[in-house]
């Protein structure tokens, strides 16, 4: 499986909780054949972002907490079924 597919389904999966992006890397290092940094996962959640895919809260401590929105989970759902 692609990191794209698996980074939503791992938000899909938490949802409706936020999700830190460190979380994340490790949840998709456990499924992906190929590790993948964490510089890799923050890149390509800022393009879900931009696209309208996930949505990030800004904490005070400085990380970003990610969530999924509909409109990534009908990405997610499009994917699954190979459209």
């Amino acid at each position: 499986m692609h990191l794209e597919p698996h980074l939503l389904s791992c938000l899909d999966r938490l949802h409706p909780h936020l999700a830190r992006e460190e979380v994340l890397t490790l949840e998709v290092n456990a499924w992906l054949s190929r590790p993948v940094t964490l510089t890799e996962v923050r890149r390509l959640l800022h393009r879900f972002e931009q696209q309208g895919w996930v949505v990030g809260v800004r904490a005070q401590a400085g990380h970003t907490l990610w969530k999924i929105t509909s409109a990534g989970r009908a990405v997610l759902a499009e994917w699954e079924l190979g459209l």
